[in-house]
This record gives C-alpha cells, sequence and structure tokens, in this order.
C-alpha cells in the first residue's frame, strides 16, 4: 500500500511535477498516511523529538532523508504527522494540494492556498502537536522514569522511617546496668 501511495501521489501532481518532484516529506508523508503507518511507534519518536527539542525542518527532507536510523525514523513521524495535519484541515486537503501542484503551483503555495500554512509553519504545527506533557509522559514511560520516581520515593520513606525509629529508640529509658 506504501509503494502505490508513491505511485498515485506522483500521478497525482501531474506533469507539471516532473521538472521538480514532490518534496520527499510530502511524499513520504502520504504515503504513511494512505498506509496507516503513522502510529503510536511515531508519537514516541515525536515525544523525544519534543523533550530534546531536536525536530528537523521540513524544508531540510524536500530532498531525501538523513541515513541515520534515528533521524530517519524522525523524518518519516514528522512526514506522516506533517499530512495528517494538512488532512485534518478538511475532506480532500491532500488531494487539492496535489491538484494544484498538477496546475503549475510550487508546494508552498499549494499548501497555503488549500490549508492556509506555508511549510515553515507547517514545522511548527508538527512540533506543537505533541504537548510537553504528553511528550514528558510518553519518554518516562518509554526509560521508566516512573519506576525510578517510585524508587526514589521508596528510598527517601525508607530513610524517614529509619530515622523515626531511631528517635523513638533513643526516647525510651536505658536499660537497667547488670551488677557487676
Amino acid at each position: 500500500m506504501h509503494e502505490l501511495a508513491h505511485v498515485v501521489a506522483t500521478a497525482a501532481a501531474g506533469p507539471a511535477a516532473s521538472g521538480r518532484p514532490l518534496p520527499r516529506w510530502l511524499d513520504e508523508g502520504i504515503a504513511r498516511v494512505v498506509a496507516g503507518e503513522h502510529g503510536t511507534a511515531d508519537l514516541a519518536v515525536l515525544a523525544r523529538a519534543r523533550v530534546a527539542d531536536r525536530f528537523l525542518p521540513l524544508a531540510a527532507l524536500e530532498k531525501g532523508f538523513p541515513p541515520d536510523r534515528g533521524a530517519a525514523a524522525l523524518a518519516y513521524a514528522e512526514a506522516g504527522r506533517a499530512v495528517s495535519i494538512v488532512a485534518g484541515v478538511r475532506d480532500g486537503a491532500v488531494r487539492d494540494v496535489l491538484a494544484r501542484v498538477n496546475a503549475g503551483d510550487d508546494v508552498d503555495a499549494a499548501l497555503v492556498a488549500v490549508t492556509g500554512r506555508a511549510a515553515w509553519q507547517l514545522d511548527k504545527d508538527v512540533q506543537q502537536s505533541v504537548s510537553r506533557f504528553a511528550a514528558l509522559a510518553v519518554v518516562g514511560v518509554e526509560t521508566d522514569l516512573a519506576m525510578a520516581g517510585c524508587g526514589v520515593v521508596l528510598v527517601v520513606a525508607g530513610v524517614r522511617a529509619r530515622r523515626r525509629l531511631k528517635e523513638r529508640l533513643a526516647e525510651m529509658d536505658p536499660p537497667p546496668l547488670a551488677p557487676l
């Protein structure tokens, strides 16, 4: 389904796009959305990027994706999220962007005409689509921060309980001394 979506997106962009292919982020994002490949795995990747504040600008993903596995995963996740945002504007928004490209618009002009958002604004939308709280929650679950937090609470509780026990023992009368 993914590869078929590439063929359909290229055909929908038409001969006007033949001299200037679709940006890689748009092509891959359409393929991921159509194939249903964006989901919880992408959310985890986007959450880590949000916490680290390390998103890739869509402009950097126009001609290709990074060769590094982690950066490529982020590029695919961002592409899928960007196309999901465009698709969420209204029914047929992605189709309309491709139709405008087919009519001769460049992708940025088509995005502005259909969504009111340029690619650089779509970058911001992708970043803000994962709230800081949600990102911290996802990363926290991934890295077992919740378990570490519970461990810290147990250690603190144990130290306090031991201190109280020592204080109570110190308040008790000392045992009588045995005669010599």
